[in-house]
Formats: structure tokens, sequence, C-alpha cells
């Protein structure tokens, strides 16, 4: 994980999440599409199609229905209350059960606990042929 800095901090059109994704695949911040440019109505849509076209397959768990140790060692997204204003969401990046990195200047993480982890894995995985045994 290389940590991005988020370019756009507002509640309507601000690139936490993408700065978030820029960090874990260690990319530039502007290889990333800002997923909220288009409002927030059009954010899964836009995340879904530069997953597929980056053959990733991106997922969100509850919280709540989240075992901690079943996302030890590996960097997720996380989103939860902001600390500038609980009632709005905003991502960070987090392992281990705790913080790894705030993309906003603020450095403040999350108001609260996450609500939210988004998991990304490989869409396409190798196909393996199982042995039939006689």
């Amino acid at each position: 994980m290389k940590p991005v800095d988020q370019s756009i901090c507002n509640f309507i059109n601000g690139d936490c999440f993408r700065a978030c994704v820029a960090s874990i695949f260690e990319v530039p911040l502007d290889a990333i599409p800002n997923f909220t440019a288009d409002g927030p109505e059009n954010f899964a849509a836009l995340l879904d199609k530069w997953s597929t076209k980056n053959n990733l397959f991106c997922f969100d768990v509850s919280a709540d229905s989240l075992d901690p140790d079943w996302i030890k060692d590996m960097y997720v997204i996380a989103t939860g209350p902001s600390p500038r204003d609980s009632s709005k969401l905003h991502a960070v990046v987090w392992k281990n059960g705790k913080l790894a990195h705030d993309p906003h200047p603020s450095k403040l993480g999350l108001a609260d606990k996450p609500t939210i982890f988004t998991f990304f894995t490989l869409k396409d995985y190798p196909k393996y042929k199982i042995r039939e045994t006689l």
C-alpha cells in the first residue's frame, strides 16, 4: 500500500474512495476515475465498470456481519461516518482492525467504527481441473 491523498474534499463529489483505491493498488490518483464525479447515485455503476475493465470483482460487506479475523493482513476500504460531518460517509484504508491511511488532509480517520468494508479480488481465477479419483 502506497498512501495517496484525495484531491477533492467535499461531500458532493469528493474523491476519498478513489484515493483509497489508488493507495491499495499503488497507482497515481489520476489512474483511477472519480466514482462520485457524476453524483453519488452513479457511484456503484462507475465502480463496477472500472472493476470489470481491470478484471476485478468489487464487493461490500457490512461491518456488523463480518468477523474481523477474516480480514487480517490485507488492505481493504473501510467506510463510515466522517469526522467532519457524521451524517456523511468517508472512506479510508484499513488493515488489521485499524486505520492504515486516511486520504483526507486532516488525517482524522472515521468518526466512529466502519459500517462497510469494500474488498477487491480477481474476477477470473485460473481454472483448475479437479482430478477425479476412481
